[in-house]
């Protein structure tokens, strides 16, 4: 219960720390979502299909050179939208291998058909080395009244698979709930480790982490905001640019650690200014509807020499950037 491994997270680092995550408090082994996380890309063929020979010059980039902590695959950034259950397991098994134990490896299994697609997946995760699983809210629920309850049986479902359990909070599907009540909610839901935060209301963030007696390994999701979060206590950050800027963002984390707030906010602002790029805001080039993933593949294939190509569809036509 949240009460058992808020008590053991109290011994064992103290309450209100900045928590090195305690291995005691899930029910199975705990991966440690800590540091700089890039929400991994999904390489394509030209054919649309996963580059599976893509992957580990991937990884070993992320892992190798630029020295990053862990990686979320196949999730929104993974393509999760477009590729379908066999797609997402090749994907999934391909990261898993050219990883290799390095670093943790989370796996996104939402955003299906429904519940037995997402176990589907979840097991094949664990059975080719995942160390945790991550889903959205069940999306075929997404303005049900009864939401958060179809999420728990979700989690539940998915908890019961024997992986540490990362729910993936977005603001704009979460539903009209508040901390508590989620986390009474979530109270019972097995091998529920932690939160994917994508989300701007930091002080929610630190109402589910105090709330939760310091129990969750808590992230933040949106890259802009990086720096932000580890300020207000998340102990790692998952997100797509960091990808396109993994060093600037893992030297960023390294200051911020390390007690330097000024450099860290001056790579912050610097990563900012290419976010704004890569999302089409920026004043100086601004752009409606500019896709951001195509844009961010569109760096690492063109200016890092990546193999990083996406599938994009419009209407019904459907073409690999």
């Amino acid at each position: 219960s949240h009460g058992q491994r808020s008590a053991i997270a109290r011994a064992c680092c103290g309450q209100g720390a900045l928590l090195t995550f305690c291995v005691a408090c899930t029910d199975a082994c705990l991966v440690s979502a800590q540091g700089l996380w890039p929400a991994f890309i999904t390489p394509l063929t030209t054919d649309g299909e996963v580059d599976v020979a893509a992957v580990k010059p991937l990884c070993d980039y992320l892992i190798d050179v630029c020295g990053v902590h862990g990686l979320y695959a196949c999730g929104g950034t993974g393509e999760m939208r477009s590729l379908d259950p066999e797609a997402r397991k090749i994907m999934c098994a391909a990261t898993c291998e050219a990883v290799a134990g390095r670093v943790p490896v989370v796996v996104c299994v939402g955003e299906t058909v429904d519940t037995a697609e997402a176990v589907d997946l979840a097991e094949h995760a664990k059975s080719v080395g995942a160390d945790g699983l991550s889903s959205t809210v069940p999306v075929w629920a997404v303005g049900d009244p009864n939401l958060l309850q179809l999420t728990v049986d979700l989690y539940t479902a998915l908890g019961e698979v024997g992986l540490p359990l990362y729910a993936y909070w977005i603001a704009d599907t979460k539903g009209d709930w508040g901390a508590q009540d989620y986390l009474d909610a979530m109270a019972d839901v097995p091998n529920f480790a932690g939160l994917k935060f994508t989300d701007y209301t930091f002080n929610v963030f630190q109402n589910i982490m105090s709330r939760s007696g310091y129990s969750l390994n808590i992230v933040s999701g949106p890259d802009e905001m990086m720096l932000a979060g580890k300020a207000m206590g998340a102990h790692g950050a998952i997100g797509t640019t960091y990808n396109v800027m993994p060093k600037m963002n893992v030297a960023m984390h390294n200051l911020f650690m390390a007690g330097d707030m000024n450099g860290a906010t001056d790579i912050m602002f610097k990563c900012n200014r290419v976010i704004e790029i890569l999302t089409g805001n920026a004043a100086e080039f601004k752009h409606d509807g500019t896709q951001t993933l195509a844009a961010c593949k569109a760096v690492m294939r063109e200016l890092q020499g990546l193999p990083a190509l996406r599938r994009l569809v419009v209407g019904s036509l459907e073409c690999v950037l």
